[in-house]
């Protein structure tokens, strides 16, 4: 079985290298089938520099290059469209949850339990988010709020940046995503309950790091704006099918 771990990045010249060295130590070693793909979204900083370099003495590490910075769903949409691994992990750059923890997204898919595993901060049963700063948390908590009627019945956290899903299926279903945003974790997992795909949450540790380029004013009118954008792809998809 092969794994694709596939990583947006957007200025994190501070942070991605240690996230690679991470990986490297703790799940890939010497494992042929593990490759990473890191999506450059048009970074204004030394991302593209630092990992140039990386990349060159690394042969399990390809870097990807977006045309310009539009948005963590479309640099997804790119990594996806280049990986090869049967199951599909993605994970934000700051590495939010501990990869020896990986297996237990990874093998409810690989058993065919589950099209799509993702870590939920909100089940019963989660730990609380590690270091995470008070505005940081608040603008979460309005995003639940936000999107209580839209997201699937059952799910409970949509937003969490560490989720597996099965390498056919991400690659059919990614380029049918149109939000470019943060927002597209939404619509991405309104697709796979809306073609009854079957999806599992696990209760993992998740940690914030600080470094993050996210402006979060900007980030949660944009995902505002997105989840109309949604809304109406939702509709206009059911009086298709009507």
């Amino acid at each position: 079985m092969k794994l694709s771990i596939v990583i947006p990045a957007y200025n994190e010249e501070l942070r991605i290298i240690p996230t690679l060295e991470r990986l490297r130590m703790d799940i890939i070693g010497n494992n042929s089938d593990i490759e990473v793909l890191v999506g450059d979204d048009g970074s204004e900083d030394g991302t593209v520099m630092i990992l140039n370099e990386f990349v060159r003495n690394n042969a399990w590490c390809r870097l990807i290059k977006g045309p310009k910075n539009r948005g963590k769903g479309a640099i997804l949409r790119d990594l996806v469209a280049e990986s090869k691994g049967d199951i599909v992990l993605y994970t934000d750059a700051d590495l939010p949850v501990d990869p020896l923890n990986f297996n237990q997204l990874i093998d409810p898919i690989s058993l065919g339990k589950a099209h799509l595993v993702q870590v939920s901060r909100w089940l019963d049963e989660s730990p609380k988010v590690a270091n995470v700063p008070g505005y940081r948390n608040l603008i979460s908590q309005i995003f639940r709020v936000v999107t209580l009627k839209m997201k699937p019945r059952g799910i409970t956290d949509t937003q969490c940046g560490c989720k597996a899903i099965k390498g056919l299926l991400a690659r059919e279903l990614f380029p049918k995503l149109i939000i470019d945003g943060y927002a597209f974790d939404v619509e991405l997992l309104i697709d796979i309950k809306a073609n009854n795909y079957s999806i599992i949450e696990i209760p993992l540790q998740v940690q914030y790091v600080e470094g993050s380029s996210v402006k979060p004013i900007h980030a949660t009118i944009t995902m505002i704006r997105d989840l109309f954008k949604i809304k109406f792809k939702v509709l206009f998809t059911r009086e298709r099918k009507n």
